[in-house]
């Protein structure tokens, strides 16, 4: 993460020189743009760098919602939580679920002549 952090610097000192030898006031504010949304990543991750990662979720509580769902994943979905199901949807399935408005889901379109896995 020091080294992102460093790269982002240079990268701002880098633009901050493009700025003195621009001559468009767009393209001037164009580089500030940049500036300041480099400079907001820099912030956030010297913000993680000093306070560390932190979960929102205890590793106890994590595990017993991944045997939850591998003993189950129908009680997962069923619990009606928005975040659970996109988690088990993106678990249980390589791509998106075709969906039509009309008829609801429908199976995956692995395309004419081919196999699931081709």
């Amino acid at each position: 993460m020091r080294r992102d952090i460093l790269k982002i610097e240079n990268q701002m000192d880098q633009f901050m020189d493009k700025i003195v030898e621009c001559e468009s006031p767009v393209a001037a504010k164009a580089y500030e743009r940049k500036i300041e949304q480099l400079e907001k990543e820099r912030l956030i991750m010297v913000d993680r760098l000093e306070n560390g990662f932190k979960l929102k979720a205890s590793a106890s509580q994590l595990l017993e919602l991944y045997w939850d769902f591998l003993s189950n994943p129908c009680k997962l979905w069923d619990s009606g939580d928005i975040g659970l199901r996109k988690l088990v949807l993106r678990l249980t399935f390589l791509e998106p679920i075709p969906y039509c408005r009309k008829t609801g889901y429908r199976a995956p379109d692995h395309g004419a002549g081919r196999s699931p896995t081709a």
